[in-house]
């Protein structure tokens, strides 16, 4: 049997036995049952996966990039990437991820990409050495700019009164230049040392960071009380998510009781001659139960998940759920499935998907 399409199609030039074995040492196996043989949509979203990556590894690239290469990978499929790309893979790879652990298994080096500056920070080591030294130069700037803010008070309110004597009834010239030659020390005032922990050099360096003079053009104030505002030291931190599910209904049922059971299930995709995913299933889901369910790819969890909101009946046993149960889903693929809609915005999908909501 021919493998899968993609491979064929991609690498045209390439031995059928050598996509075969290819295939077979990412586990996905020929033969007249093997997965090499299916339809990619018939495989799961870890199988099509690992499809992808061979296809890559056969072109024997100088530079690999990968954008979020382990979603829908099993934990074993998980672990082979990341031996595969550590101890194998010759090549300079570029990778985008959120999984930390994958992360600090595979990069030697990390680069933060803030796209509203548009800037690059970059950092040998990995995601938990560049973190933990974020933290530590946060908490020393952070340790700086109160020292500097204690140290600017002090000599704004030695100005201050300066300032009085000077404008008294019998005006002390001294004073007036004594002022004018604090605030304009208190202008130049910044951090001791460089962003790289540097001491501070003013023909090297210019301005310091933080000073008044060191300025983004802003002002506060009015009038004859007008000043510039130095440049803020801390970076602003991204507003956090403020969001949370809503209370549902009370079933009135004890925290043993169970919500939802599956009874000797069993399922097969519908259509004859297809094969069982599996047989014989019992669950029972209690309230606030907090569950996991994991397995390799191709064992049918999603397929699981879908008998368990009602989207497919089992080929065998009985989905049993409460009478008030409501069931709300995140399907691996719901929102890649966003990707089709070009002219509804956010806020018109979700009222079309809640027509009752306010």
């Amino acid at each position: 049997p021919p493998p899968p399409p993609l491979c064929q199609d991609e690498l045209p030039d390439a031995k059928d036995e050598d996509l075969r074995r290819q295939l077979g040492s990412f586990g996905i196996n020929s033969g007249a049952s093997g997965l090499a043989s299916l339809p990619l949509s018939a495989l799961s979203g870890g199988q099509r996966v690992r499809v992808v990556i061979a296809r890559l590894a056969m072109e024997a690239p100088h530079l690999l990039l990968l954008d979020e290469p382990t979603n829908h990978l099993d934990l074993r499929g998980l672990r082979w990437l990341q031996r595969y790309l550590r101890d194998e893979f010759r090549g300079t790879m570029l990778v985008v991820a959120h999984d930390r652990a994958f992360l600090d298994a595979v990069a030697t080096d990390i680069i933060l990409f803030e796209g509203v500056k548009g800037t690059l920070t970059y950092f040998h080591g990995t995601l938990e050495e560049f973190e933990t030294r974020t933290a530590d130069s946060s908490a020393a700037m952070q340790r700086q700019v109160a020292a500097l803010e204690r140290k600017k008070k002090h000599i704004e309110q030695s100005v201050d009164k300066m300032k009085q004597a000077a404008a008294g009834k019998h005006g002390d010239q001294k004073k007036s230049d004594l002022v004018a030659s604090r605030e304009k020390k208190l202008g130049r005032m910044g951090l001791e040392k460089t962003a790289d922990g540097k001491k501070f050099n003013a023909q090297k360096h210019g301005i310091r960071a933080g000073a008044a003079n060191h300025n983004d053009g802003e002002s506060k104030g009015s009038g004859t009380m007008r000043k510039m505002v130095g440049t803020s030291l801390l970076p602003k931190s991204a507003p956090e998510l403020k969001w949370g599910f809503g209370d549902s209904a009370p079933l009135g049922l004890s925290d043993d009781a169970p919500l939802l059971e599956l009874r000797s299930v069993g399922f097969a995709y519908p259509g004859g001659g297809q094969p069982t995913l599996f047989s014989g299933v019992e669950l029972s889901l209690g309230s606030r139960c907090r569950v996991a369910l994991v397995g390799r790819n191709g064992t049918g969890k999603s397929s699981l998940m879908r008998l368990l909101t009602g989207e497919a009946e089992p080929s065998a046993g009985e989905v049993w759920r409460h009478r008030g149960l409501r069931v709300a889903h995140y399907s691996q693929h719901l929102a890649e499935s966003l990707d089709k809609e070009e002219t509804r915005s956010g806020f018109a999908w979700l009222k079309d998907e809640l027509p009752d909501a306010k």
